[in-house]
């Protein structure tokens, strides 16, 4: 018996048991401490004494349920719960529930958690976490919002130079706003270590499209994928989204001259972990000889 006791008062969680009538047949101090009562007190009380007062009426027929197909019940399993002490403050608990039989009957052994500091350490996650949310969606706005500042300055910085240094600028412009897109994706989307693809490839030729809508009244294009979506890391959107940029209006600039019109096909296709674009066109392919990452432009290197 003594060490019995000795194990059950050791214990840092509050253990409680009550009969089938609810009435509190032992306890260990940790249970009358976390409630603020004496050991004493606290073994005259029934379970029901604990419980808030807004349930109260509703327990006895939750505990009389319980008993009567009784199993072993895991803190982790239980819902977020609140118990009562002596002073009538209220305060967050996890509770585990053993059935154990006896000659006399089945009792219920309850192990009580105090989570009061867990509580506060979750609650000061969650606010350090949407404090941290808002940062990076401001972040990523406002680095939208300045792209496209430079982007506009340039487009008025060009109006002021030759027509053969002036594409140079609109290239420019065009590379600025596909890191823009990502930004502004990030922003809308709240997730901030991913982006859609498809999406942005759908909007990324959006773009292009209205930048270059002189060539695109006799070109046309289209976005093609075996998946709904395909995720892109932060650390991959822009170079992919550069890249993009850069096929698309290499095509768009060279691919049909001397052609009434033309098609750009993107297709995106989803291969299990991995996924592969092809940016294809019926236009007059690379000239003789031309081999990619060897050529003087920007583009190609």
């Amino acid at each position: 018996e003594e060490r019995f006791r000795r194990v059950v008062e050791s214990t840092a969680d509050g253990l409680i048991m009550i009969d089938e009538r609810g009435n509190i047949l032992l306890a260990n101090s940790r249970a009358a401490n976390m409630f603020e009562y004496s050991i004493d007190e606290f073994n005259k009380l029934t379970i029901e004494s604990l419980v808030p007062d807004h349930i109260r009426d509703s327990h006895g027929g939750l505990r009389e349920g319980y008993q009567e197909a009784p199993q072993a019940r895991e803190m982790a399993a239980m819902r977020e719960l609140y118990a009562k002490t002596k002073s009538g403050k209220l305060f967050p608990v996890e509770i585990g529930l053993t059935p154990l039989t006896f000659e006399g009957g089945t009792r219920i052994l309850a192990t009580v958690m105090d989570i009061t500091i867990q509580k506060n350490i979750q609650k000061n996650l969650i606010q350090a976490l949407t404090e941290k949310t808002a940062l990076l969606n401001e972040v990523h706005h406002r680095v939208k919002n300045n792209l496209q500042v430079v982007s506009s300055l340039l487009s008025l910085q060009a109006r002021n130079v030759s027509e053969d240094i002036r594409i140079h600028f609109e290239e420019s412009q065009s590379r600025i706003k596909a890191m823009a897109l990502i930004h502004q994706m990030l922003y809308e989307q709240k997730n901030f270590d991913k982006v859609e693809s498809i999406s942005y490839l759908q909007r990324l030729c959006d773009l292009l499209r209205r930048s270059y809508s002189n060539a695109f009244h006799r070109i046309t294009m289209t976005v093609e994928s075996n998946s709904e979506s395909c995720f892109l890391s932060l650390e991959h959107a822009l170079p992919f989204g550069l890249l993009v940029n850069e096929l698309v209006t290499n095509a768009i600039k060279h691919a049909f001259v001397g052609r009434d019109s033309g098609h750009i096909q993107l297709i995106m296709e989803r291969q299990g972990q991995h996924a592969s674009l092809t940016v294809a066109d019926n236009g007059l392919g690379l000239p003789e000889g031309c081999r990619p990452g060897l050529g003087g432009s920007l583009g190609f290197k």
